[in-house]
Order: C-alpha cells, then sequence, then structure tokens
C-alpha cells in the first residue's frame, strides 16, 4: 500500500503573501482606488476574524463594495478565476515536488481555511491535478481532536506550522515534516526541511 502524504497549501505549497499583493494591486485598479487603501481594507476586515485563515473573499467582497459601487462579479473573479495569480505564488519547487512524488504516494492535503477559497488555490494553480480527491482536507480547524482522529494511519503530514508538526508529533500514528522557510532552525525530534524538494530524500 502506498503512503499517504498531506500537505498544508499556505505557505507550504503556495506564498499566500504574493496572492495577497497581486490581488491588492488588481482590486485597486478595479476600483479606482490607492493600493494602501485597499490594504487597510483587508486589514480591517482580517482584524474582526478569529484566525487568519478563516478570510472568506465572498464576505470581504461585501465588506468592501459597501463603499464602492462595482460589478460585484468582477471583483469576484479576481479571487475565484485568475489562475496566473494562482500559478505564480507557487514556490519554485512546488510543482517538481508534487510530480516526483506524484505516483509512488497517494498525495493530498490537510489545511485549515474556507473551503472554496482553499480549493481556487489548488485547482487555479495546476496543484490539484496531482491530489487524491479523497484525501483533499479542507478543515475549520484542523487542530481539533475530531479532525486529528480522522488522519489516515501512518501518514506523512507536511506544515509550515511549527505548532502543527509538534502536535502533530504526538500522535502514534503520524509523521510530521516541517518546512521551515523563516529560520536555519532544524528541530531536534521533527523532520525539518528548508525547500520541498529535500522532502522525497528525507522520508525514504
Amino acid at each position: 500500500m502506498k503512503k499517504i502524504i498531506l500537505f498544508d497549501i499556505d505557505y507550504t505549497l503556495i506564498n499566500t503573501d504574493l496572492i495577497r499583493s497581486a490581488k491588492t494591486s488588481q482590486l485597486a485598479n478595479a476600483l479606482k482606488i490607492s493600493e494602501k487603501s485597499i490594504a487597510t481594507y483587508l486589514n480591517n476586515y482580517s482584524s474582526s476574524l478569529n484566525s487568519s485563515t478563516d478570510f472568506d473573499p465572498d464576505k470581504f467582497i461585501n465588506f468592501l463594495t459597501k463603499d464602492h459601487i462595482s460589478n460585484e462579479s468582477f471583483i469576484r473573479n479576481i479571487f475565484y478565476q485568475n489562475p496566473d495569480i494562482y500559478k505564480s505564488s507557487l514556490y519554485p519547487d512546488t510543482i517538481s515536488t508534487l510530480n516526483n512524488l506524484f505516483g509512488e504516494y497517494v498525495l493530498g492535503t490537510y489545511s485549515e481555511g474556507v473551503n472554496d477559497f482553499q480549493m481556487t488555490k489548488i485547482t487555479q494553480s495546476g496543484v490539484s491535478k496531482y491530489l487524491n480527491k479523497k484525501h483533499i482536507n479542507i478543515l475549520k480547524r484542523k487542530l481539533q481532536t475530531k479532525e486529528l482522529i480522522k488522519i489516515p494511519q501512518n501518514s506523512i503530514i507536511v506544515d509550515d506550522k511549527l505548532e502543527v508538526v509538534e502536535k502533530l508529533s504526538k500522535m502514534s500514528n503520524v509523521f510530521p515534516v516541517w518546512v521551515n522557510r523563516k529560520t536555519a532552525e532544524i528541530h531536534k525530534e521533527i523532520k525539518t526541511v528548508f525547500k520541498l524538494e529535500q522532502i522525497p530524500n528525507i522520508i525514504n
């Protein structure tokens, strides 16, 4: 039986900062206002959320267009019909790593966020073609016990958040891999990579 590898999405497969920056520019152009104004709307909306992973484009669009008359369908397409942004926001080795692992492993996601938005990221970036639909997990709070117990036995889970991999490391049936994109630290107990392309070497 093939081993299962589940990837986080944001800051693991895709650089979410690049998505935010590109959409800020496009929204500013569409609404004829400054990027600084869009950034303020984003910050104000985000501050109302319990977690950054609760960002919902549809709710943000409603928040934004209260003050600006616009074609909401066009604005919505900036988030949901914009493959160039999602493809260009992938980390340089995302596709090559998935392609390398595809076939030998069953690939999926273990992600936190709003389902439609997360699915848009993986479909429009081209990532979804490497993923087994049965193992695409997009959850509101992925560290809740009720979600953790659903993880398939002996899965490898790749995540950029230290709190996530440390929580997973306490489970006997899960093997976390930390993608550390911020420092040179190697975790003493958890397998650590600095780039996705290093994953095949540490899991074989």
